[in-house]
C-alpha cells in the first residue's frame, strides 16, 4: 500500500510541477533534474558498484560455517560477549562467534551489544563518547578487549562475524591491519547493518569478506516495540519498505559487494535463497529458536544459521 501511494503522490507532484513549469523557469529546471534523477541514479549505481570477494579466503571461510551464535546471552548463568561465554558456545558444536566491535573515546576496541551502558547508579555512558578507563571501572559490566577476543578464538580455531554497527575509520583500519598482520583472511567476516558502513568495509579493502544483516521490520520494530507513533510510525514503515525492494531486487547486496546477507527466518523464503545463490551470495538466517527451524535450513537448505539460544 505505502509504495503504491508514493507512485501515486510522485505522479501527482511531476503533473503539477509540469503545469505550472509552463509559466516558472525555476520548476522547468527542477522538471528537468527529475526526469533526468532515474538516467544519474543509474550510472551513480554502475560507477559505484562494488564486487564480492574473489579470493581464496572467501572459500575458506565458507567452507565450515555452519552454526554460529548471535550475540545473545548463550546460557542463563552467563553474559554475553565474554570468553566464559564463548567456551559455552563452543562446547554446544559452534563455529562461528559474532561480537559487536566498538571503539571508545581514547581509541580502545571492546566487544559489547549496545553502544551505551548504565551503571549501578543509573547513569548512562556512551562507549564512543566515554575512555576506556573510565568504563572499565564500571562494577556491575565487565568488558572484553577485542584482542583477548580474537586471541581466544584463533587458539580454539573458531570463526569470527565482527558486527560494524557504525563505523569510524580508526576503527575499520584497526581491525583490518588486525586481520592482514595475522593473516585472518579467512577467519573473520565483517558485517553490518549500515549500508555506509558496508561500503567502507568493501573499499578499505577488497579482501574483506562482508555481509549484511537485514529484515523486513528491522527499523519500524525493535525489540519487539514498534517505533514512532500514530503519526510517525509511517516513515519507519516506509523506510523498510524501501529496503525490502532493494534487497529483494538484489540491488542493494549487488551494489554493496555483499557476500553474504544475513536474514530473519521470517524473510528466509526460497525465493530470495535461490534469488541470491545465482548471484553468488549466501544466505545466513538468523534468530533460528527452534529445532524444526534448525533441521530446515541447517540440513536440508544446507545454510549457515545464527543461533538465538544454545537450547532447542
Amino acid at each position: 500500500m505505502i509504495p503504491m501511494l508514493g507512485w501515486f503522490i510522485l505522479i501527482l507532484v511531476l503533473l503539477l510541477l509540469a503545469i505550472l513549469a509552463i509559466k516558472f523557469l525555476v520548476l522547468r529546471i527542477l522538471l528537468v533534474f527529475l526526469l533526468a534523477l532515474p538516467i544519474l541514479l543509474t550510472a551513480g549505481y554502475i560507477a559505484l558498484k562494488q564486487s564480492p570477494v574473489t579470493e581464496s579466503n572467501r572459500q575458506e571461510f565458507f567452507s565450515d560455517f555452519k552454526i554460529a551464535t548471535e550475540s545473545i546471552n548463550y546460557n542463563t548463568s552467563l553474559n554475553f560477549e565474554t570468553l566464559a561465554a564463548f567456551k559455552s558456545a563452543k562446547s554446544a558444536g559452534v563455529d562461528t562467534i559474532q561480537m559487536n566491535v566498538r571503539m571508545t573515546k581514547d581509541g580502545v576496541l571492546i566487544i559489547y551489544k549496545f553502544a551505551d551502558v548504565t551503571d549501578s547508579d543509573n547513569v548512562t555512558y556512551e562507549i564512543a563518547e566515554t575512555h576506556s578507563t573510565q568504563l572499565f571501572k564500571l562494577k556491575n559490566v565487565k568488558f572484553l578487549h577485542f584482542d583477548d577476543a580474537v586471541t581466544w578464538c584463533i587458539k580454539n580455531d573458531i570463526k569470527m562475524l565482527m558486527n560494524i554497527p557504525f563505523c569510524s575509520s580508526d576503527l575499520l583500519t584497526y581491525i583490518r591491519n588486525n586481520i592482514m598482520q595475522d593473516e585472518m583472511y579467512g577467519k573473520v567476516a565483517l558485517t553490518t547493518t549500515n549500508v555506509l558502513t558496508a561500503l567502507q568495509i568493501r573499499l578499505k579493502d577488497s579482501k574483506l569478506i562482508l555481509g549484511f544483516s537485514w529484515g523486513s521490520t528491522s527499523n519500524s520494530i525493535i525489540n519487539g516495540v514498534t517505533q514512532g507513533n500514530a503519526y510517525t510510525s509511517w516513515i519507519f514503515k516506509t523506510i523498510d519498505s524501501a529496503l525490502y525492494w532493494s534487497v529483494r531486487s538484489l540491488i542493494l547486496p549487488g551494489f554493496i559487494g555483499a557476500d553474504f546477507l544475513i536474514t530473519n527466518v521470517a524473510d528466509a523464503d526460497g525465493a530470495l535463497i535461490s534469488e541470491l545463490a545465482s548471484s553468488s551470495i549466501l544466505t545466513v538466517v538468523r534468530n533460528v529458536t527452534t529445532s524444526q527451524e534448525k533441521s530446515y535450513f541447517q540440513k536440508q537448505l544446507n545454510l549457515p544459521i545464527m543461533l538465538t539460544t544454545l537450547k532447542d
